[in-house]
């Protein structure tokens, strides 16, 4: 009776084990978390996938855009040096994230000793 009860526990996935944990269950309850935790994501994937997202290389000047509206070529518009808004937010997102990581990484491991 025991090994059987020992055998269903370790049968058990890990989704299964993921959906009984308590934090994560409380975490879900909680509408600001999910709304963070979803803003963080699409960050994260705007910043990864940056190069195939952006249409422009950030640093493009094109004079002839300059202050250009939201249209097809350019989805947030253009600067007064006409370059492409969305490329320099994707990227900006992408060093951001770079810079908090080190930062992160670097007090961890500088800031314990």
């Amino acid at each position: 009776m025991a090994t059987e009860a020992v055998a269903v526990a370790r049968d058990e996935g890990w989704l299964a084990r993921l959906r009984r944990n308590r934090v994560l269950r409380r975490l879900r309850q909680h509408k600001l978390f999910l709304t963070g935790f979803a803003l963080f994501a699409v960050v994260l994937v705007m910043a990864v996938f940056a190069p195939l997202i952006a249409p422009l290389p950030p640093d493009e000047i094109q004079f002839r855009h300059r202050f250009e509206p939201p249209s097809l070529a350019f989805p947030m518009g253009t600067d007064n040096f006409g370059r492409d808004l969305l490329s320099r937010v994707v990227y900006g997102a992408r060093l951001s994230l770079e810079i908090g990581f080190t930062v992160v990484l670097l007090t961890g491991i500088f800031g314990t000793a």
